[in-house]
């Protein structure tokens, strides 16, 4: 059969090929980031639809923020609960970094609400900064609101935004969060996630500001290159630590309704009137709202402790089959249609569910749960950065990825690794149960 191209592909319903990038896994072993690339067949595919009474459907708008639409696909009413955090914001110089995106957005609207002395947002996306300007200022607090387009993964800047305000409390949100595109564009993955947390928390350390890195449960045992630069992040973030600064890292879950995540390619589909593609009907993951991990952010401040690991949870973790089935009654209910589903199988750094270590069997807050503290290790990071920095500056892909690898491979020895699924399922069962504290 002659070669087609890509576009003749696509329109015979077939999938892009993908090309696979091996990088070196910090155990020493080399792995393919699409270890579990799935490719469904037209007979498993029927068999979902019907089981689950899918069926193709015309244009339907839905609010992905709409309420009853969260409650019905988390199964427990949203957590909003913030009086009692917010004393530990009032009258502070705050710094936000990725303000205008999803996670960024609720974190400048819950601290503007907390009156801090001065809020800076930064970002490198000019829109979005203006949105969430225009947004903080119609709510007319009485907050000095300091709008930065800024690229974190430039030093200059950031030694910029902090010669030029006071902060105090830095919440650092600016990183790339799509796990399949960053297999694709490791250097500015790298230059972002990895080198801009190194400079705005080398900053907040002289400033002697609190710096809490916003990372991901895909940091433990990282088998991609999204999680590999957070847990990278979470490093440099405890060579802070240790070096006297008060500096912890928190994980958080796939979060809903937020840019590019499954809700939104759900609203999307429905809206054009096609399928919802599907990685896997039996992919598992953690799942709150934006601004669910807001509040926590804020209870976080009051309760971390330098050199900690701390994971977000509000509930147990929910498989794409359970989330599409809540959303099938959903829309049976208000639309009177049903979602038609196609599957495409786990992209490249993708996997099933993802491995939760815990140190505690209760949260050592409403929804914050520890993952470890990290004793204070001799992390250097002045070369590592040197190199990276390097590789990076040159478009060199593959230095990049060795000196970001042989890093990890170094530093991440002595932590327990575990893919057991039984500690998944404990810590869903030692979570708040659904309702249980939330507050509507």
């Amino acid at each position: 059969m002659p070669n087609r191209s890509n576009d003749e592909r696509l329109r015979a319903g077939e999938s892009e090929p993908v090309k696979k990038r091996i990088w070196r896994h910090p155990e020493g072993n080399f792995v393919a980031n699409s270890l579990r690339s799935i490719v469904q067949s037209d007979r498993q595919l029927a068999e979902y639809n019907s089981s689950m009474n899918f069926s193709a459907t015309a244009s339907v708008n839905i609010d992905i923020k709409d309420p009853s639409l969260i409650q019905m696909l988390l199964g427990r009413a949203e957590y909003c609960d913030v009086e009692a955090e917010r004393e530990s914001i009032r009258g502070r110089g705050v710094l936000i970094t990725g303000a205008g995106g999803s996670i960024g957005r609720e974190l400048a609207i819950a601290v503007a609400r907390s009156h801090p002395k001065s809020l800076v947002i930064v970002d490198s996306a000019e829109t979005n900064l203006f949105r969430i300007e225009s947004e903080l200022s119609s709510l007319l607090l009485d907050v000095v609101i300091r709008p930065i387009v800024a690229d974190i993964s430039r030093e200059s800047d950031v030694g910029r935004i902090f010669s030029e305000h006071s902060i105090d409390l830095v919440y650092h949100a600016a990183a790339y969060k799509h796990v399949h595109f960053a297999e694709r564009y490791s250097i500015p993955v790298l230059r972002t996630n990895v080198l801009g947390t190194e400079y705005v928390a080398r900053q907040a350390a002289e400033a002697g500001a609190t710096f809490i890195l916003i990372s991901t449960d895909k940091a433990e045992q990282p088998t991609g290159l999204l999680g590999m630069s957070k847990r990278l992040a979470e490093l440099i973030t405890n060579a802070h630590a240790s070096g006297g600064a008060r500096s912890f890292a928190i994980r958080s879950g796939n979060v809903l309704g937020s840019n590019g995540s499954f809700l939104e390619v759900v609203a999307q589909s429905l809206r054009s009137g096609h399928q919802i593609p599907v990685t896997d009907m039996n992919a598992c993951r953690y799942y709150l709202t934006a601004h669910e991990l807001a509040t926590l952010l804020l209870r976080a401040n009051c309760v971390g402790h330098s050199g900690d690991i701390y994971w977000l949870n509000l509930g147990p973790e929910l498989s794409l089959r359970e989330l599409l089935e809540r959303l099938d009654r959903w829309l049976s209910t208000t639309a009177h249609r049903k979602a038609g589903v196609k599957i495409i199988g786990l992209r490249p750094g993708e996997r099933l569910r993802e491995p939760i270590l815990l140190t505690c069997s209760e949260p050592i807050a409403s929804g914050i749960w520890l993952v470890r503290h990290e004793p204070a290790i001799p992390f250097e990071t002045s070369a590592f950065i040197r190199d990276l920095g390097e590789a990076c500056k040159s478009h060199n892909e593959e230095h990049a990825l060795r000196v970001a690898t042989e890093c990890l491979s170094t530093w991440n020895r002595g932590v327990a690794f575990s893919h057991s699924a039984a500690l998944c399922r404990a810590s869903s069962a030692n979570a708040i149960p659904p309702g249980g504290e939330a507050k509507t």
